[in-house]
């Protein structure tokens, strides 16, 4: 297609109408378009022979093209009309081509008489616009009335300039609705909008409505001056039609804009511009001040559109216009006041001669007022303030009841607005009860509705009379009550019809009298103050207690997705949400079955006399007891939970003992299933082996692509059946089509991603207790929490948005202090409390040996001091430039980060070229472990970064230090690690992915972490692969951070990180949130 704008340019606006003419007289023999670009055609014209066109065309904004030069065999030799009759051919082939075959117009209907009646009274429904095409709108804006380049001349040049009243005037602008939804103007201008129909896919009515709107301006403006292309403005629209044709805008769906937004603009109905008189130190001084629908304009934000309209604007904090019609043409002289500020004086000798003489005058044909009330102006009786109230109690279909009230002043039996006459009295001290703020927008014609008309009639209106306000009352005025006193709550619960459901009842009642709950729930729910009962009595529902009853009932709607009209219905999984309501009720009355279960998650103490079965082979500790109680607890009651206990406490004893207790109970229900690590497979089998043999486990390896029924198979013949993650991914439908007594999800974090395929089938899997296990439930940010009870406990916190919206959002602004964070922490933890297990080491293992922690910090060799320098330079240019856009650019951001981590342990990782440079943290882990290897001690060695291990395992076997290794890639996994245990190696060097967990190595008393990580949970879970129970010495841990590198600043950034476990599992203090632009723009700084 090509763009009639386009086509103007390119051969002139009258050469283009004269192209039009040969169109409409079917002149074009032929226009054709080619596959290259290139236009021909074959145009009549005054020769005997038709003229040959050529044209040549480049390629514009999507489906457009744009003539760039061309030939015709005429006089002219092109550019000429022949070329523009072609170029508006081929268009108009290529819209009839878009707008594909017209559909077959239906019948009309037959005519019905009450239609075109209804059309001659005016009660015709307004024309419905296309919902297909492009919608236009009205675009205000503010516009210097000089530019500034042309005042700075002016002021050079040291001409007058007109004064600030007048430096600025509106104009508008069609617009057209982009995709995003926002306004845009493109290259729509009141010069372009005739050829923008078919272009743009316009609507033909509001088409239709711009050109007569422009066509209304022109017919008024000044002949011979050039007009504006781009804007309009109403300052200078001359004609009064302005008015009707503005009101008929939304009824065409045309909308008022302002900046990019629907809206700020608006239309009123009446406009004046009064005569304002005020004493003065000298006489009277005589002004103008302008009125909108009743309402005193600021003075200086009013302006005149032509003689028949005012517009009244406000820029800050957002800039709004309103205007209106006046009922008489202003006269010149009063606009010049207006505009211009210019005042009259009346000096004080002739002040007498202007009120006998001259106000009633003024008055009569001008308007008089004096709106600071400094002059009394001569009048038969004084201005009265009346506000008539007229009600209307509801009828159906209408429920609430609605007050309309109307301000005026009478004068001399007219009704003025209010802004006409003063002063108005003080009536901030006529308040509502329940009230801290004025109830009402006083001296402001509107409409009360619902309880508030209870309150205007009860408490407001007999009050008015004291302050010099006559009411006149309308209509039906009703009896209203008001209902004093505290709101008291009842909270019950008893048995649903469905199994481990309770219903909870909730009753308010105030002086005794029950508050029905829907509607009050329905006030809440609505932010309204007070509620009207059916009775007409009225209560407020400012008291705190409803504020928080709103809350409430909103969470436990958000979980279960209730209705008012059902009961709301809680499981024991909601332990946390009832206490709250049990704390908020004056009263309650609960279930015995539903306070046992719920005191014992509230307390997590379940019952003590658990016993032990006979087959597990171990003492357990107390704390173990414990544990394995409150699983018992939980399995036993169909609900699931979240073991989290320090790293090395015995999570999997406890977890085996529980396993045991209900086979021996229960010997034929389904197996249990226990997904891990594939690294830690292995161990499961070994420790039920250790201490429960009398268990059927087994361990699935592979996937079941060559046998389908391997896990169905597997399942049959185990009491325990212990897979991996990685198969449970890839073989999820083997797994979710089997019953399973119970899930157990051990190294739980590896599901924190609730979009991941692993999480997805851990949800789907039918078992009706699903517990995780993990001594880090928190990693990186509160949505790991979701996660993981998003499977075990569903809709415990909600949905993810609402989630997310209720405390992820609100925890992460620093706008959130003080008690108010404390306090939405606190609700947060009261949540997952009841189904969280967690003990410290601190606290239930006494007898373990200390563990001492220290930062070691490495200076760097000048060398490689110069060689992390630059490659740091290069690359914060590079990802500052980047970061903005984290989402789209974070693979590339990364990159650089962990170029840098890796340069900040040896040059030899980045670049061949750098073996030479030595490494200082290589060395001196070297010389550590010569030292603990004389003194017969054992190491643990943790890198993230294989390559680096690799190096540290080529320097000591230099050295003939000897070693044990594992990563990722290691085979046989068991074997090195028994090795390492029962052998005299002095370092075991581990990637921090491969052995981070699911390892007990007691047998080293000492920790190297040779590069630090913004996941402290995953070093905390390393570190505790030797300080856990069978423990006998003190355990060092030794951080290595090279100095002045991006490796201190992850290790600041971990200890921020580090707060948000601490927050939620162990202590209050601030959240932290996942890895941001703004943690990168640290680690960079």
């Amino acid at each position: 297609m090509i763009d009639a704008v386009d086509v103007i340019r390119f051969v002139g606006p009258q050469t283009f109408g004269r192209a039009r003419d040969i169109v409409r007289r079917g002149l074009v023999d032929d226009a054709t378009w080619h596959d290259d670009g290139t236009i021909t055609g074959v145009v009549a014209g005054s020769a005997d022979e038709p003229y040959e066109v050529h044209v040549d065309t480049t390629a514009a904004r999507g489906e457009f093209v744009r003539p760039v030069r061309s030939r015709c065999t005429c006089p002219i030799g092109g550019e000429c009309k022949h070329v523009a009759a072609a170029l508006l051919t081929i268009n108009a082939r290529a819209v009839a081509a878009h707008a594909g075959p017209r559909a077959e117009e239906p019948a009309p209907p037959a005519p019905d008489w009450r239609h075109e009646v209804a059309r001659l009274a005016g009660d015709a429904p307004p024309p419905v616009t296309s919902t297909t095409s492009t919608p236009l709108g009205l675009q205000f804006e503010l516009r210097d009335a000089v530019p500034a380049r042309m005042a700075a001349r002016a002021r050079s040049a040291g001409r007058a300039l007109p004064t600030a009243s007048r430096s600025v005037r509106l104009g508008v602008r069609p617009v057209t609705r982009s995709d995003a939804g926002n306004w845009v103007r493109g290259q729509l201008t009141w010069g372009t909008l005739p050829y923008s129909m078919n272009r743009l896919g316009l609507g033909a009515e509001q088409h239709a409505w711009f050109l007569q709107f422009a066509a209304l301006h022109r017919a008024g403006a000044l002949a011979g001056l050039p007009g504006e292309s781009d804007w309009i403005h109403l300052d200078d629209f001359q004609s009064p039609l302005l008015w009707p044709l503005l009101r008929q805008a939304p009824s065409l769906g045309v909308a008022f804009v302002t900046g990019k937004r629907e809206g700020g603009a608006t239309l009123g109905t009446d406009a004046r511009v009064l005569l304002d008189v005020a004493r003065s130190d000298s006489g009277l001084v005589i002004g103008t001040s302008a009125v909108l629908d009743g309402r005193p304009v600021v003075d200086g934000a009013a302006r005149l559109i032509g003689d028949h309209g005012l517009y009244v604007f406000r820029e800050s904090p957002e800039f709004r216009v309103e205007l209106a019609p006046t009922p008489e043409p202003v006269p010149a002289d009063q606009r010049r006041m207006l505009v211009e500020g210019t005042r009259i004086q009346v000096p004080a000798a002739e002040v007498s001669e202007f009120l006998a003489d001259w106000s009633p005058r003024l008055r009569g044909a001008l308007g008089l007022v004096s709106s600071d009330g400094s002059i009394e102006l001569p009048e038969r009786t004084p201005p009265e303030l009346v506000l008539t109230v007229t009600f209307e109690p509801a009828r159906a279909p209408r429920t609430d009841d609605v007050a309309h009230l109307q301000w005026r002043w009478h004068v001399d039996g007219r009704k003025d607005p209010v802004s006409m006459h003063g002063p108005l009295p003080d009536l901030t001290g006529v308040r509502a009860a329940d009230d801290v703020a004025e109830s009402l927008a006083w001296f402001v014609d509107g409409t009360v509705e619902g309880a508030d008309v209870a309150v205007l009639a009860n408490e407001l209106l007999p009050a008015l009379p004291d302050h010099g306000v006559r009411v006149v009352v309308q209509g039906e005025r009703l009896d209203y009550e008001r209902l004093t006193g505290k709101p008291n709550i009842r909270v019950t619960t008893m048995p649903s019809d469905k199994h481990d459901w309770f219903d909870l009842g909730i009753i308010v009642s105030v002086k005794g009298k029950e508050i029905p709950f829907t509607p009050l729930l329905t006030a809440l729910a609505s932010r309204q103050r007070r509620l009207k009962l059916v009775d007409n009595s009225y209560l407020s529902l400012a008291d705190p207690a409803f504020d928080r009853l709103k809350e409430l009932i909103d969470e436990a709607r958000d979980q279960n997705e209730w209705e008012p009209s059902q009961p709301m219905t809680v499981t024991p999984l909601q332990a946390g949400l009832w206490s709250e309501f049990d704390q908020l009720a004056d009263e309650t009355d609960h279930d015995e079955r539903w306070t046992a279960m719920a005191s014992r998650l509230l307390d997590a103490a379940p019952p003590g006399d658990v016993a032990v079965p006979e087959t597990v082979r171990a003492d357990l500790r107390p704390y173990q007891l414990s544990g394995y109680a409150w699983l018992s607890f939980l399995v036993s009651n169909g609900i699931g939970g979240v073991l989290a206990d320090d790293m090395g406490l015995g999570k999997t004893l406890q977890a085996l003992a529980m396993i045991a207790a209900r086979r021996s109970t229960a010997p034929d229900d389904p197996p249990f299933l226990v997904v891990a690590p594939t690294s830690v497979v292995g161990n499961w089998a070994a420790e039920a082996a250790r201490f429960v043999p009398s268990l059927q486990v087994a361990t699935i390896e592979t996937t079941s692509l060559k046998d389908p029924a391997l896990v169905a198979r597997t399942a049959a013949a185990s009491d325990v059946v212990v897979t991996s993650y990685a198969l449970l991914r890839l073989d999820a439908r083997a797994y979710t089509d089997l019953p399973w007594s119970a899930l157990l999800l051990d190294e739980a974090q590896f599901v924190k991603n609730p979009q991941s395929q692993t999480h997805r089938a851990a949800a789907e899997l039918q078992a009706p207790v699903k517990i995780a296990i993990t001594g880090t439930p928190l990693e990186n940010g509160l949505t790991d929490l979701w996660a993981l009870f998003s499977i075990v406990a569903p809709g415990l916190l909600s949905s993810w948005t609402r989630f997310g919206d209720d405390y992820v959002k609100p925890l992460a602004s620093p706008d959130l202090r003080g008690s108010a964070r404390q306090e939405l922490t606190a609700r947060l933890r009261r949540r997952i409390r009841p189904l969280m297990l967690r003990r410290t080491k601190e606290s239930v293992a006494a007898d373990l040996p200390p563990k001492q922690e220290q930062v070691v910090r490495v200076t760097l060799d000048p060398a490689h001091r110069d060689v992390y320098e630059r490659t740091l330079n290069r690359e914060r240019l590079k990802v500052l430039d980047l970061i903005d856009d984290l989402d789209r650019n974070r693979m590339i951001v990364f990159r650089s980060l962990t170029l840098l981590r890796m340069l900040a342990l040896s040059p030899a990782l980045v670049s061949g070229e750098s073996e030479d440079i030595p490494s200082a943290k290589l060395e001196l882990l070297l010389d550590e472990l010569e030292q603990l290897a004389a003194e017969g001690r054992r190491a643990l060695v943790f890198s993230q970064f294989t390559s680096f291990l690799r190096m540290v395992a080529t320097a000591l076997d230099d050295r003939g230090i000897g070693y044990e290794y594992l990563d990722g890639s290691t085979r046989a996994r068991t074997k090195v690690i028994d090795r390492f245990r029962n052998g005299t190696a002095p370092a075991f060097l581990i990637s921090l992915k491969a052995g981070g967990f699911g390892l007990t190595l007691t047998e080293a008393d000492t920790v190297f972490v040779l590069d630090p990580w913004w996941n402290p949970a995953a070093e905390s879970q390393a570190v505790d692969r030797t300080h856990r129970i069978g423990q006998t010495r003190s355990v060092n841990v030794n951080r290595l951070i090279a100095e002045d590198t991006i490796e201190e600043k992850v290790l600041a950034l971990a200890a921020r990180k580090a707060q948000l476990f601490a927050t939620m599992i162990d202590d209050d203090a601030l959240f932290a949130d996942d890895l941001t632009a703004e943690d990168i723009r640290s680690l960079l700084a």
